[in-house]
């Protein structure tokens, strides 16, 4: 008997997040004392089925999920990210489910209503807080290492897109194309992170005739990392 292991818990600060711990065999909380510790700090104990926290920054922020013995914790912030264990000393049995917690962004998406083709049309791309590393799995334009570039972009595109460097620095990601009837679609863009997929904001391209075409847009995520 043991507990099932998992991968490392993502969240966005002020979120409320599950921290898993399940067995591979059945759990009465009448017979055994249930121990949540952080960082070898003990946060959350239960004992005789009642639960208390026991340390400040987790009151009114914890308790346990109906039915097993996850941990809920609520409003995370930044410093509650970490190495948790889930323990019953009773029987010795653990399990160690890692945390961590990001800052909160938002991409705003405005979309222009139409574009006709051979024009310059912006799909817009604004992040908030600041941060900008401009990526497509397509290939329509990427940029990184504060830098464009041009050997991973589509070959249809080459030449009919451009991204405003200066403002990169103000979280404006929003990028410039000289629009083909072929473009309609959906474009994404992404700020990739170190730990946590990417976000995106997605924009359609609806072609309506070969001389102009609807411009709709779509939101997609609120943006981690």
């Amino acid at each position: 008997d043991s507990f099932i292991e998992h991968k490392p818990v993502e969240a966005v600060v002020g979120s409320d997040v599950i921290l898993p711990c399940v067995s591979t065999f059945n759990i009465s909380l009448d017979d055994h004392i249930l121990e949540w510790n952080k960082d070898d700090e003990e946060i959350y104990t239960v004992q005789d089925r009642r639960g208390s926290t026991q340390v400040d920054d987790y009151k009114d922020r914890t308790s346990l999920i109906n039915g097993n013995v996850s941990l809920k914790v609520s409003r995370v912030t930044p410093s509650d990210t970490g190495k948790y264990r889930c323990y019953l000393p009773s029987i010795h049995q653990e399990a160690v489910i890692e945390l961590n917690v990001g800052k909160s962004y938002y991409f705003n998406c405005h979309s222009p209503s139409e574009a006709v083709v051979g024009s310059d049309v912006i799909l817009p791309c604004v992040s908030t807080p600041v941060e900008c590393v401009v990526n497509d799995a397509d290939g329509v334009h990427l940029y990184h290492n504060e830098a464009d570039d041009p050997e991973a972009q589509i070959e249809d595109y080459k030449g009919r897109t451009a991204l405003s460097h200066n403002n990169l620095f103000s979280g404006d990601c929003s990028l410039s194309l000289r629009v083909k009837t072929s473009d309609a679609g959906t474009y994404r863009c992404s700020v990739i992170t170190e730990k946590l997929p990417p976000p995106s904001c997605s924009l359609n391209l609806i072609g309506k005739n070969t001389e102009d075409f609807t411009v709709m847009f779509l939101c997609f995520f609120f943006v981690i990392t």
